[in-house]
């Protein structure tokens, strides 16, 4: 994925100047706050990093069709692991990409979620351990990752031999902890319900969104079911989720507050969710969270208006295509179920039936 950079030119009368840099003394410890202290869930970060890179690897060779597979861990196989049907790695890329921070080779486009140097190594955040195989057409190689005497990391190549028989790709399996079983199946649970349906196979069962209404750049999900009142507030004092390269990130809703956005109601909405583009908005290093500058600001307001249109334009073909009056009031409450009556009162706001408005209450 492209970063979001500015450059600014600044002059200055100073007459000497020091470049910044890392002494050689301090390098264990600046990695060690890149692999561990940058996530605040460091399990969930392993699922995001790998199985996005997994993705990432598919899109270069070509298998934008092909799902990667995310094996979890049970007691006989206490492996969280991630297989992806790339080109596999050679020795040189896997020394390059797994030992080196900040190296990328997908910064030059945003077909990629990668861009960033550090997700490979996400596994150091849990643990001191994982294992990368790599498979190309000619060889399986086994590397082992770890972290050493040193605290900077060392790769070493474990296994090599002809591979004959499986596809190219990568694995990279990560020791889980048998306490955090559960946890690590919980939020695998949470973050793939996001991705489209057959993106990725798995040993367990993954749930995807309850999708009531959906467009390539906006999806309504079914809410919960609460009583009526509790909905309606529920409906306008949430946040909605923008999707991004498979990963979901919540809007600081909070932080959009002029009346004058046209879809400021659905930005306070649970169940919205917007597709935005690959390096469409900014993120933050560990992505967790996405970063508010004005271009993400904009964006999500640009997303928002349009999904209100959208939605509009929908709701008022329903209202007009409909044989009676009656039937076209009913079909004015499209949304109510899903995004709650003070939402949908506004998207039907305009909605006339041959010229006639609206009944209210049926």
């Amino acid at each position: 994925m492209k970063l979001s950079n500015s450059t600014q030119s600044l002059e200055t009368s100073i007459s000497s100047a020091a470049d910044f840099g890392i002494e050689e003394e301090d390098l264990s410890h600046i990695m060690g706050i890149l692999r561990s202290q940058i996530y605040s869930d460091k399990l969930l970060a392993v699922i995001r990093e790998y199985s996005t890179n997994a993705v990432d690897a598919n899109i270069e060779a070509g298998n934008t069709d092909k799902p990667i597979h995310v094996e979890l861990p049970t007691r006989t196989q206490p492996q969280l692991s991630f297989r992806d049907y790339g080109n596999g790695l050679t020795d040189e890329e896997v020394t390059e990409l797994y030992v080196k921070y900040g190296a990328s080779t997908k910064r030059s486009s945003n077909d990629y979620t990668g861009c960033l140097g550090i997700g490979c190594k996400a596994a150091f955040a849990y643990g001191d351990a994982f294992q990368i195989t790599s498979y190309t057409l000619a060889e399986k190689t086994t590397w082992l990752a770890r972290i050493d005497e040193s605290k900077r990391g060392t790769i070493s190549l474990l296994n090599r031999e002809p591979n004959h028989t499986e596809p190219t790709g990568v694995e990279v399996s990560v020791t889980i902890r048998a306490q955090d079983f559960e946890d690590c199946a919980t939020k695998a649970r949470k973050f793939f319900k996001y991705w489209k349906p057959g993106a990725l196979s798995s040993n367990i069962d993954i749930p995807h969104l309850n999708v009531l209404h959906e467009s390539d750049d906006w999806c309504v999900s079914k809410h919960k079911n609460l009583n009526a009142y509790n909905y309606n507030r529920y409906a306008s004092e949430g946040n909605a989720t923008v999707v991004m390269g498979n990963i979901a990130y919540p809007v600081p809703a909070s932080e959009f507050k002029d009346n004058n956005i046209h879809g400021l109601q659905l930005i306070n909405s649970n169940e919205v969710i917007f597709y935005a583009s690959l390096g469409s908005l900014d993120i933050a290093a560990n992505r967790e969270a996405l970063e508010l500058t004005d271009r993400t600001r904009n964006g999500i307001v640009a997303m928002a208006n349009n999904m209100m249109l959208d939605l509009t334009k929908i709701l008022e073909d329903e209202v007009a295509s409909s044989s009676t009056r009656i039937q076209a009031s009913n079909k004015a409450m499209l949304y109510e179920d899903s995004l709650g009556t003070q939402i949908n009162s506004n998207i039907a706001s305009r909605a006339q039936w041959k010229g006639q408005t609206l009944i209210k209450h049926i």
